[in-house]
């Protein structure tokens, strides 16, 4: 530290913070994530330390690894209709209903009776912005085929990550199963996961009308100031797309 003192604010302290980063990638082959990560808590230690650190020398002076972007892989039917044959009656009914609806799995393990109109065609899903990642409430749907998947065990009281970490887990057991466990090589995270449902939703509503598909999806973005579909739209589209969404 008296010899960091010294060079406190000029190039040869980021140079230092630089040395630092290379080693971090090429002597411990950290992931990019996690040198992020450890370069701003050593910054935040320093600036607490009185050392004034500016982001625009911080982007001259260190060079940070640059990320690779995989190309995502899409989840296909034959992949649903894989992990479908091997579910338990619980599991069948979670992945019918995430990937027919757009739901997340923290939003899905929430639902109650009341959000649920199953007399309705089709079923209309209420998800209340207290749960929703968005905080914002919308209406979304489900297709027959999840309809009838439903089981006794559909609604129980939510615990916060605890259910959460049990679904992942029984998850990954069906998907090791399957033998659907393969990973991006520089993320570490698997090709397949339960929000890939969610995208696999997206994907085939978004042929069809890709705005609307987005707000059902409760995707925020500029569209939502000017494209406000009424929910006959909503049901409309539903209707056309639910055939797709029908594994």
């Amino acid at each position: 530290m008296p010899r960091l003192l010294e060079i406190k604010g000029k190039d040869e302290f980021y140079q230092f913070l630089n040395g630092f980063v290379q080693y971090m990638v090429s002597s411990k082959k950290l992931s990019i994530n996690t040198v992020q990560t450890y370069l701003t808590s050593i910054k935040s230690y320093f600036r607490k330390h009185g050392f004034k650190i500016y982001n625009e020398d911080v982007k001259q002076l260190i060079d940070m690894p640059r990320k690779i972007k995989e190309t995502r892989v899409p989840l296909t039917q034959k992949e649903i209709k894989l992990l479908l044959a091997e579910a338990t009656p619980y599991m069948r009914m979670v992945l019918l209903w995430l990937a027919s609806s757009g739901m997340r799995i923290s939003e899905f393990l929430q639902l109650t009776k009341g959000d649920v109109k199953l007399d309705m065609d089709p079923v209309q899903i209420y998800l209340r912005g207290e749960t929703t990642k968005t905080k914002t409430d919308r209406v979304t749907f489900i297709s027959q085929q999840a309809k009838e998947s439903m089981t006794n065990t559909m609604f129980k009281a939510y615990t916060p990550l605890s259910d959460l970490l049990n679904i992942e887990q029984q998850f990954d057991r069906l998907r090791t199963k399957c033998d659907l466990a393969s990973k991006y090589r520089n993320t570490n995270v698997h090709h397949i996961t339960l929000h890939t449902f969610r995208s696999f939703f997206r994907t085939q509503a978004g042929k069809i009308n890709a705005d609307i598909a987005e707000d059902i999806a409760g995707h925020e973005g500029y569209l939502k100031q000017y494209i406000r579909p009424s929910l006959e739209d909503k049901i409309a589209f539903y209707k056309q797309i639910e055939p797709s969404l029908t594994i």
